[in-house]
């Protein structure tokens, strides 16, 4: 806590970056700043701390002033901001922290403050104290009221001018009736004490320290004895194995020619042997794991939240510690020196991250061609106008956690599916798409080359992010060559059995804001991210049931949805068209626009089956499509959390989907 002296000043935008450092190394529950200086033309992106979530409040009208709370984003489920107060002088802020029964008040009150204004937030300081709720919580009070003329910790008034004696006589009284004790007793400017903490339960403090770096006033450290109650786990769900996450596909040291011979040179008839596509497809993957492990870097380690700190930096933080011998120090010269090197240490800090933010805009910009997932990855951490899913409110009116957040997502998903009608249901679904012999055109096999596969792996998009099987879209198109065989092998036994590998079956569904409320779960959009490797099978199957539609023409010429030479365009001429004709013969023309919600995910599978032995898919074709929609598993990811739910249905998404569901020219 402490006055900041302006968090995010054009001339020094280094504090905001020193302050994410500092929170990296202790590890802050709560970082309550003072006199911030922002207004409504400083964003919360620009001053955001990594994993903590913001609270402020600003000088209402003028510049300087104002307030912020940091939360780190463990205990931000359930706080509440039940107090944000401003005008042109004086701010207050209070945060009702529930999981740990704790109240946190932040003020801020300028040396020339009217009468009037000071008296009117001390009004709402006692208002919100009588509207606690019983047992009183734990109260902090975090301010700076500029009054030098208290001496502490006894709170005696000497020396004060009678209209500011007013003043402090009202915190005095107020605290005292807070029953609250100030902790504080180290001069925290020059030899006076501005900055205080006040707490009713001074148990709970351990020890506190002061630290003077980026502003004329001490930033003070206070070391508490709460501890976090243990939130609830769920630990029938194993945690996500994606072992190809460890390596750096995109090292520019990467020898794609010997990976490539590598995966060549093997023998995959021989290492690929069995009747079941799951015991293929598990050798497969346990291959390129190893040529991985030879061949690919491994990313830099990222289990500390410390090791993305320069080390020059932690040193210069680490000098900061010249503060306290100032503090002690009577020595007049000792302390010039001291002011000193505390400055050039600032200097330095302030160097240091002005030269790491140009080298990562410089490796940003040079990896726009080659990388661009890492140059956009690069522009959302500086950009102004940062997003995250939830909190959600949940039916009891609290806030959801991001595990909670994941299981009313799941929810949420789960319950827009429709169920499938009795009648419909296939039971057996080689018997239901057996072949008869009969004139009419059927599709009941596919012959795809190993052309066939090189094709579907060249239209993966290199950065597409990977699926649950964690095989990145880069390692299969640098490698597509060495990479045909092996694939074709594995999709001409899952075709012919029908059998599709369990895990290429499973989606993790990331939920995108589409609009209105965040804490609304209707209001995030879910999106599927799938295997590559079912992906390329998906894509050989789409453009053979494309031809055979088209070819027999069974497709309505109404349909430019899905289909190749069609899109919105051709469809709004081809619609512009049938108006202008209407019109041309004096008629009238009516239109009805219909927009079918959740259209793929309440399509009834048994109908779409009846559907597709309509137009004469059968066989092979019909069975693996029947096994491709059902029994899916879906994982809902939200920061690091997930909740995993089996599937009946169809999950949106999927590149074979959309060509199963074109409507017959009936």
């Amino acid at each position: 806590m402490g006055n900041i002296q302006g968090l995010y000043p054009k001339s020094n935008q280094s504090k905001v970056p020193y302050l994410g450092d500092l929170a990296k190394i202790e590890d802050f529950m709560i970082i309550a700043l003072t006199e911030t200086h922002l207004s409504v033309d400083v964003r919360d992106a620009e001053i955001q701390l990594e994993n903590y979530t913001i609270y402020r409040t600003d000088r209402k009208n003028r510049s300087h002033g104002g307030t912020i709370i940091y939360l780190r984003d463990d205990i931000t489920p359930n706080a509440k901001l039940i107090l944000s107060y401003t005008d042109d002088q004086v701010q207050l802020q209070a945060l009702h922290i529930q999981k740990l029964n704790m109240v946190v008040i932040n003020c801020y009150r300028p040396p020339a403050c009217s009468l009037t204004n000071f008296e009117n937030s001390i009004s709402e300081l006692e208002h919100l104290y009588k509207t606690l709720p019983t047992p009183t919580p734990d109260l902090v009070l975090c301010e700076d009221f500029n009054f030098p003329f208290i001496k502490w910790p006894d709170g005696i008034i000497a020396g004060a001018p009678q209209s500011d004696k007013v003043r402090a006589e009202k915190v005095l009284h107020l605290t005292n009736s807070m029953f609250l004790m100030q902790v504080i007793n180290t001069p925290t400017r020059g030899n006076n004490i501005l900055d205080l903490f006040f707490i009713n339960n001074r148990d709970a403090i351990s020890s506190y320290m002061t630290n003077n770096t980026i502003s004329d006033h001490s930033l003070i450290t206070i070391t508490t004895n709460y501890t976090l109650p243990d939130s609830p786990i769920d630990k029938s769900i194993p945690p996500m194995s994606n072992p190809f996450s460890k390596f750096n596909f995109f090292n520019s040291n990467i020898n794609w020619n010997e990976v490539n011979s590598c995966l060549s040179n093997l023998n995959w008839d021989t290492l690929l042997q069995g009747n079941d596509p799951n015991v293929l497809l598990n050798s497969f993957l346990e291959i390129i794991l190893t040529v991985c492990e030879d061949k690919i870097p491994k990313r830099r380690s990222l289990t500390s939240r410390k090791s993305n700190i320069p080390k020059d930096r932690k040193i210069l933080m680490k000098r900061t510690s010249l503060t306290q011998q100032l503090m002690k120090t009577t020595n007049d010269n000792h302390k010039r020196a001291l002011h000193r090197k505390i400055a050039t240490t600032e200097r330095e800090i302030k160097t240091s991250h002005e030269e790491q933010r140009n080298k990562e805009e410089i490796q940003a910009i040079s990896n726009i061609k080659s990388n661009p997932k890492y140059f956009f990855s690069y522009c959302k951490k500086i950009s102004k106008a940062k997003t995250k899913i939830g909190p959600l409110q949940l039916d009891n009116g609290k806030m959801s956690c991001p595990q909670e957040t994941c299981s009313v997502l799941a929810q949420q998903y789960t319950t827009v599916f429709s169920q499938p009608k009795a009648e419909s249901i296939v039971n057996n679904p080689q018997e239901f798409f057996s072949v008869q012999n009969n004139d009419n055109p059927q599709l009941n096999d596919i012959h795809f080359t190993k052309t066939d596969v090189l094709k579907a792996i060249s239209e993966i998009r290199v950065n597409s992010a990977a699926g649950p099987d964690g095989v990145p879209a880069i390692f299969l198109t640098k490698c597509k060559e060495a990479l045909t065989s092996p694939l074709q092998k594995i999709w001409r036994l899952s075709l012919d059995t029908g059998i599709i590998p369990k895990r290429l079956k499973e989606d993790i569904i990331s939920p995108i804001h589409k609009g209105g409320e965040r804490s609304v779960t209707r209001n995030y959009r879910p999106v599927a991210l799938t295997s590559h490797i079912i992906k390329i099978f998906e894509k050989i199957l789409r453009n053979n049931i494309i031809k055979y539609l088209e070819k027999h023409q069974l497709l309505s010429k109404s349909q430019h949805g899905f289909r190749k030479g069609r899109s919105c365009l051709s469809n709004l001429l081809s619609h512009y068209e049938w108006l202008l004709q209407g019109l041309t013969r004096r008629g009238n023309v009516d239109v009805v626009c219909l927009d079918f919600a959740k259209a793929f995910d309440r399509v009834d599978h048994g109908i779409l089956s009846h559907k597709l032995k309509a137009v004469g898919i059968k066989g092979k074709i019909g069975t693996w499509l029947h096994n491709f929609v059902r029994t899916r598993t879906q994982v809902v990811a939200v920061d690091g959390h997930r909740k995993v739910s089996s599937s009946q249905w169809y999950t949106a998404g999927l590149c074979a989907g959309p060509a199963t569901f074109l409507g017959p020219n009936e």
